[in-house]
């Protein structure tokens, strides 16, 4: 996945771009080492960006990656000053969403590219009961403000909204099935574990294990996108 998001970056080496939610630095490193990128990662929690700095330290890439404790929707970055701005999985967090974009708008130079690799999800009005309540559960306890604003065909006019043009939006949801099978096949092998968290009542609080047992039997109903947009330049 990593791979096909440089691919999809197509930067030429020495370019700078913004890792917008860049949780432990895996992502930000393989754009150094793999493409020769330039990095400024983002994240707002200070335990993943004190970790990305010893992944990046230990991988050599430390003096080709900044790391930033901070809101992606509230950048302390110049304008018109980066080749692209990238997120992986991570723009389903912004609160509010036009913030974030208005910002990764704001910093990017003219013919700059924005990349969004990220869920879509049904609407919210054609869920039935059962998975209306676990979609409401995981995106309240991990912070998914925007997520269920991702729904079918969404994106582009998200991002014409906040002024981006070439919008384009490939869905690739089979090439991730495998892994949403490794994760459902995965958890249920534990299923005493389950079991006591269902009887519990306790099932929905454990955001991770819910999402696993939930993703591969509802794929069909879940989207994962590969979203490009220009700044006008």
């Amino acid at each position: 996945m990593e791979v096909l998001l440089g691919q999809t970056l197509n930067l030429p080496p020495g370019s700078t771009v913004l890792d917008a939610g860049c949780g432990y630095g895996r992502v930000a490193t393989t754009m150094v080492v793999q493409f020769g990128l330039n990095i400024i990662g983002v994240d707002l929690v200070p335990q993943r960006v004190e970790e990305a700095r010893r992944y990046t330290k230990a991988h050599n890439v430390s003096n080709k990656v900044k790391l930033i404790e901070g809101n992606y929707s509230a950048l302390p970055l110049d304008g018109d000053s980066l080749d692209a701005v990238f997120t992986m999985e991570a723009l389903l967090h912004a609160d509010p969403l036009e913030s974030a974009l208005s910002e990764f708008y704001r910093v990017l130079k003219p013919g700059g590219k924005l990349v969004l690799f990220e869920y879509s999800v049904p609407y919210h009005e054609s869920l039935d009961l059962m998975h209306r309540k676990v979609t409401d559960t995981i995106v309240r306890n991990t912070g998914m403000s925007s997520l269920r604003r991702f729904t079918p065909g969404s994106f582009p006019a998200l991002l014409e909204a906040a002024k981006f043009e070439n919008v384009t939006v490939e869905d690739i949801s089979r090439n991730v099935w495998p892994t949403w099978r490794w994760l459902f096949w995965r958890a249920i092998q534990n299923w005493p574990k389950i079991l006591l968290k269902i009887l519990s009542g306790r099932l929905l609080k454990d955001t991770n294990l819910a999402g696993s047992l939930f993703i591969w039997p509802y794929r069909r109903h879940i989207g994962y996108n590969i979203v490009t947009a220009t700044k006008p330049g």
